[in-house]
Parts: structure tokens; sequence; C-alpha cells
């Protein structure tokens, strides 16, 4: 009977490894035939290197014994990118140490949109250059240039390049990153003999609906959030609501479909976000970032009961994470369930289409609240740049 219940749990863990396979994909797959492909692969990147990490473990625990075990040329990068989902959240890094790292992306940033300019007009062009692309989708904030460094998973010693080289650098490396992270997608496929799933409607979404803006970061940065005294965190703080605008953008794209990836992804993205604003809170009052008004501000945007519901449950953050199954018996999942019963189990009362109406509710609340604290008029800063 043991061996019996190890052989349902497995089956269940390799159904979901299937079904996260099948979404990756074919996202990929039809992504590849339009002119916005990179806004939503570099946005996405971190929950495959996610899948990544997970499913391979899995595959070299359950399958690849007897075989050559899988291993990745860009392991290191993967990894970090996989931990960038928790962003404040990350046991490996406290906060000082992420926002010295932004503070090093927003100098090396600068150094190379600015190695150009030199000579009479030189400093007055530095003044006014550029250094910071926003991407928004209709009227959504959905990336910027930070977006893109950050979710990569690239470390300062990755960055750390001579501004000359950095653009072709960084260009090559994340090419190679790609090409990897594909082949390992379309290698699971075919081992593991998995159907793709139609998402044409990425192919025909309007790419007029993406517009992009280029800003100075030292003055954007200064203003967009006015309670923030401190333009690193300011940074994290758009970067939080890029994450949760481009969710919702992603699931509008992808249409009406029965998605149990696309729901991971927010859950997970709100778990984490949730714990970071706690932390960018505590951390900014404690050192006179921000006054005691936004504080509470903060706290309020945090504290309704959904959100409380979902960032309580940990075990369940961890069962979607990771596919072995730990400390639940096969009586209580059910494989014909959406999440084969994990939402009934661990959200005893609450089935799984109750909870995704309230993670939905979250994200849009979320980004709201924190659109009613920036003050950003796309035209207001885009005017104040220099371009060559």
């Amino acid at each position: 009977m043991k061996n019996q219940a190890g052989k349902i749990l497995q089956d269940i863990e390799l159904l979901n490894i299937k079904r996260d396979t099948a979404f990756f994909f074919s996202v990929i797959e039809a992504l590849r035939k339009t002119e916005y492909s990179s806004i939503i692969i570099i946005n996405i990147i971190p929950y495959l290197s996610m899948y990544i990490v997970e499913s391979m473990k899995w595959v070299n625990k359950n399958i690849s014994k007897e075989a050559k075990k899988i291993e990745l040329y860009h392991e290191n990068i993967i990894n970090s990118s996989r931990n960038r989902i928790k962003i404040f959240d990350d046991k490996k890094d406290d906060i000082e140490q992420k926002i010295k790292f932004i503070e090093f992306i927003i100098r090396n940033q600068n150094d190379v949109f600015n190695f150009k300019h030199r000579g009479l007009l030189g400093f007055l062009q530095k003044i006014l250059q550029c250094d910071m692309g926003l991407t928004l989708y209709e009227n959504r904030l959905i990336s910027s240039t930070f977006t893109s460094i950050f979710n990569l998973g690239y470390s300062e010693t990755h960055l750390n390049i001579s501004p000359k080289r950095f653009n072709k650098s960084i260009g090559e490396s994340s090419r190679s990153l790609g090409i990897e992270i594909g082949q390992y997608v379309g290698s699971i496929l075919r081992a593991l003999e998995i159907n793709s799933i139609d998402f044409s409607r990425l192919e025909s979404a309007n790419n007029r609906n993406f517009f992009y803006y280029d800003v100075k970061a030292k003055g954007f940065l200064s203003k967009i959030f006015p309670d923030i005294d401190n333009d690193s965190l300011s940074l994290y703080m758009l970067y939080i609501l890029t994450e949760l605008n481009f969710m919702k953008v992603l699931d509008d794209i992808l249409g009406l479909y029965d998605q149990i990836t696309m729901f991971k992804m927010k859950y997970i993205t709100i778990y984490h976000i949730i714990s970071s604003i706690k932390k960018l809170r505590d951390y900014s009052f404690k050192h006179k970032i921000i006054d005691r008004s936004f504080s509470q501000k903060l706290s309020n945007m945090i504290r309704q009961d959904d959100i409380q519901l979902i960032t309580g449950q940990k075990r369940f953050r961890n069962a979607i994470v990771h596919y072995e199954i730990r400390n639940v018996s096969e009586d209580y999942l059910d494989r014909d369930l959406p999440l084969f019963g994990f939402v009934e189990y661990y959200f005893s009362g609450i089935t799984y289409d109750e909870l995704s109406v309230k993670v939905d509710n979250v994200l849009l609340e979320l980004s709201k609240s924190l659109i009613d604290f920036m003050n950003w008029s796309p035209s207001e800063f885009r005017i104040q740049c220099y371009q060559e």
C-alpha cells in the first residue's frame, strides 16, 4: 500500500510538471512570431527559472537515476533569477544588500548611456541623457530597464563591464541564456511527450498597445513616489508595481483559459510582494526614508482579509513552487481537481475557483493602491531627456 501511495503522489507530481512545461513552451512558441517577445519573456524569466530549477530537481531524482544528470551552463544565473521573485523576501540577501545592488545598477546604467559624451557639450548632455526605459501596455506600466537587469538574475560581477562593451556583452549573455532555457523546456516537452497549448491569441495581440518612454532616472525616481526619500527604494516600489501590472496584462493577452500555471504565478507574486512591502515599510520608517503617515498607508494597503488569507499559507506556497509533494496524504488529493485539490486541502472551505477570484482581485487592488501613491505623467519626464 505504501508503494502504491507513493506511485499516486509521483503521478500527480509528474502531471504538475507536464502542465507547467506545456504552458511555458506554448507561450515561448507563440511569442516567437511577435514583435514584443522580449518584453514578455523578460518579465516571466524568474518564473521560467523557478520552473527549470524545481523540475530539474524532480527529473534528476526520479527519472535520470541511471542516465546522465541534467546540467545547465547558466545554472547559477537561472538560480539567481529564480530567487528574484522574492524581491526582499530572499533570506540570502538582506534589504541593505539589495539597496546597494540597485544603487550599483543606477550608476551602471548612467555610465552606459553617458560614456560617449565628451568635449564642451559633454557635461550638458550627461545631465539631460535618458538612462532608463519604461514599457507600458495600454495604460499599465509593465516593465523598466531595471526589470530586465533584475529579472535576468545578473549579479554585480556580471554587470561590471566597461560601458563601451556593456550592451554587446549583456546582449550575447542574454541570448545564450534564452537559448538554453528554450532548449531545456523543449527537451522536457519531448521527453515527457507533452502536448502544447494553443496560445495563438498571443500572436494577435496588437503591438501598437505597447508604448515606450525614456526617462532620466535621477529625476524620475526622485518624483515617482514623492513619499519615499530614496531612489533605490522608489525603484523597488516601481518594480513591484510593474510585476503586478504585468500579471494582469499577461492574463488579458492569453485570454480566458483554464491556466493553472498562470494562477500559480499570480499567487506567488502576491505572496512575496506583500512580504517585501512589509520589509520595505519597516526598513524605510526606521531609517526615516518615509514618514509615519506613509508607513500607515502601506499598512492599510496590505491589511485586507484576502491578502491575509493568501499570505497566511506558506505551506500552500511551498506546495505550488516545489514539485515534490511533502506531508500530504494521497487521500486528500484528486488528480481531476484544479491543482489536484491542494487549495481545498490547505484552505479549508475554499475552492480553487474562489481562491482564483480572490487572487485576481488582490492583484488589481494592490496595483490601484500603488498607482495612487505615484506622481507621474509620461510626457512630463519624456521631454527632460537628451536624444542623440
